[in-house]
């Protein structure tokens, strides 16, 4: 009898056992599927930012053309401006 009630609290016991480790299991499955999850939302994350930046260089580089080419008709303007100047005082 005694013997019985052994073998009956033994095998309970490794039943509970088992449903706490297919649970512990399932936890760190879980677990570990977010932290892919999240791995790759990192991944994704960085991959937009570098296209961001990639972008913005693109568009700086288009407005220092622009500055440059501002400059140059700037200088151009002005050195137009001294030539009329130069050309009236003559005529003066």
């Amino acid at each position: 009898m005694f013997k019985t009630f052994l073998k009956y609290l033994f095998v309970k016991l490794t039943k509970t056992f088992e449903k706490e480790v297919k649970q512990a299991h399932k936890w760190v499955d879980n677990t570990q599927e977010r932290f892919n999850k999240m791995i790759d939302d990192s991944v994704s994350s960085e991959q937009k930012i570098d296209m961001v930046i990639s972008d913005a260089r693109v568009q700086i580089a288009e407005l220092n053309r622009i500055i440059a080419q501002a400059l140059a008709d700037k200088e151009q303007i002005s050195n137009l401006q001294s030539k009329v100047a130069d050309v009236v005082k003559e005529k003066e």
